[in-house]
């Protein structure tokens, strides 16, 4: 089941960031797309969604494999799903933290890009739109 997604403000990102990096300094790394090809949408754990001012988004987030904490850009979501396929599941996510949605200056003419190697990437993104709304009806 996906994990709920926060926004995260500018001025809150240094109490985030030292929660997350506790006593032991743990560094966060910023991962390439490979790691997220031929995954299920559901193993990639969004945890925290950060907007720059300049309307940058990158994912902190986890897959499911994995222990460590790692940060991914719109640009290699882009890259990996097509911008299409990386603007709705990041707009999924941003919604469902209380955002409208990408940045106004994000939200141009979409194209497609990419690979289409996740032939059934479409069917995994409703179902995890299914999940997110269940959850938040649960939580009311």
């Amino acid at each position: 089941m996906p994990h709920r997604a926060y926004l995260i403000t500018r001025d809150k990102f240094s109490k985030i960031e030292k929660e997350l990096t506790g006593d032991k300094g743990r560094k966060l790394t910023r991962r390439d797309g490979d790691c997220l090809r031929g995954i299920e949408l559901r193993k990639f754990q969004v945890q925290n969604i950060a907007v720059g001012r300049d309307g940058s988004v990158s994912v902190l987030g986890r897959l499911s494999n994995e222990k460590e904490t790692s940060i991914w850009t719109r640009t290699v979501l882009t890259e990996v799903w097509g911008r299409e396929r990386a603007d709705q599941f990041l707009s999924l996510y941003l919604i469902d933290a209380g955002s409208r949605g990408l940045p106004n200056n994000k939200q141009r003419k979409i194209q497609q890009a990419g690979n289409d190697s996740e032939s059934n990437w479409d069917e995994q993104f409703k179902a995890l739109v299914a999940e997110v709304n269940e959850r938040k009806t649960i939580n009311r």
